[in-house]
């Protein structure tokens, strides 16, 4: 059903955008489209990020394009089972057992000898989270399901934290959120996600408040992003992000250019560059990368290489993270798309400044 409702409505469920009736020939209202722009939903979803057979499909295994065990089709544990069996059946009536094939198999460090035991109850094991947020203040670093323990970054004089954590099932049960009340010194709050079969898993939240780094001078950070260094201003100087920086007594930063190394104060960095900020005990207290949207390259620079980089990140051939990724955001929807495609065409031709 959700199939034949995105074949006709796309991913909006009122009408295909602008960018599926150009890469995927939506609506599939006949079957040239349908086959063609399938093809090109499948290559690019799946294919080309290397999840290119029916085992990677269920169980993604490389998590460089969109995480370990996320972006799996048809994730029912008894999924392979059936549809394996429905392929031998037919390669069997297809005369085709005693053929040649290649098997492309997965071996798991410390994989168990033994076949996992069907569930014997029909619960969900499903136990993790889609999202923490904190209104006061901000988690370092950026919240991802696989990422268990964080930093809350607090303005001096916060005593009580607001978290909200939304699990991905809707029968997983979600501990210790909601208004916390802060002591003095390092709290230490542990969110528990519950399955409905009863498994278990924690994040750890630590905040102390009255430690947090704030940006001036119009520059702007936002978790692990240092943003608004703009070229055309030279805002992307050492010196001058030094200089934004707004930090508690005793504490220092210091910047690395993409290649590690301390820049000259008037050196101009690029996106990707390191910003550190070290505690009155000269620890790591933050980490922060800069971006500068539309230098995605991160030479410091916004030119056709980096036009030409966001469209092979659009067209799935050459995908960005981390810094570059957030580069590619020029409008500053939160997505990557032909707007910004334009935007940054616009921007390089001198038409939007």
């Amino acid at each position: 059903t959700n199939g034949l409702k995105y074949a006709r409505f796309g991913s909006t469920g009122s009408g295909p955008t602008e960018a599926e009736r150009v890469n995927y020939l939506l609506p599939w209202d006949n079957p040239w489209r349908a086959i063609v722009g399938g093809a090109f939903w499948i290559g690019r979803g799946y294919i080309n990020p290397g999840q290119d057979t029916s085992y990677l499909q269920k169980f993604n295994i490389d998590g460089d394009t969109y995480g370990t065990y996320w972006h799996q089709y048809m994730g029912n544990v008894y999924a392979p089972s059936i549809e394996a069996a429905r392929v031998y059946s037919m390669y069997q009536q297809q005369g085709l057992l005693e053929s040649a094939y290649v098997f492309r198999i997965p071996v798991m460090t410390r994989m168990s000898k033994n076949p996992a035991p069907y569930p014997t109850d029909d619960k969900s094991r499903n136990n993790w989270l889609k999202s923490i947020t904190v209104e006061e203040g901000a988690l370092s670093p950026a919240f991802h399901p696989e990422t268990y323990e964080y930093t809350v970054l607090l303005e001096g004089g916060i005593d009580r934290l607001n978290i909200q954590a939304t699990a991905y099932h809707a029968q997983c049960t979600v501990r210790n959120t909601g208004n916390i009340q802060l002591t003095s010194g390092e709290n230490e709050i542990v969110i528990e996600a519950v399955s409905e079969s009863g498994h278990k898993r924690s994040y750890t939240l630590k905040a102390t408040p009255g430690e947090a780094v704030f940006a001036k001078n119009g520059y702007v950070i936002r978790g692990e992003y240092f943003s608004n260094a703009w070229p055309t201003n030279g805002e992307h100087q050492a010196r001058k992000i030094l200089e934004a920086l707004d930090m508690p007594a005793g504490y220092t930063a210091k910047v690395f250019d993409t290649k590690g190394k301390e820049p000259a104060p008037d050196a101009l960095l690029g996106t990707g560059s390191k910003i550190e900020i070290l505690n009155d005990e000269v620890e790591s207290f933050k980490t922060m990368y800069l971006v500068i949207y539309g230098d995605i390259n991160g030479d410091g620079k916004i030119s056709s290489s980096d036009y030409v980089l966001m469209a092979q990140h659009i067209l799935g051939k050459n995908a960005q993270s981390g810094a570059p990724m957030m580069a590619l955001d020029v409008n500053g929807n939160g997505a990557v798309n032909s707007a910004d495609y334009v935007a940054l065409a616009n921007y390089i031709l001198g038409k939007n400044k």
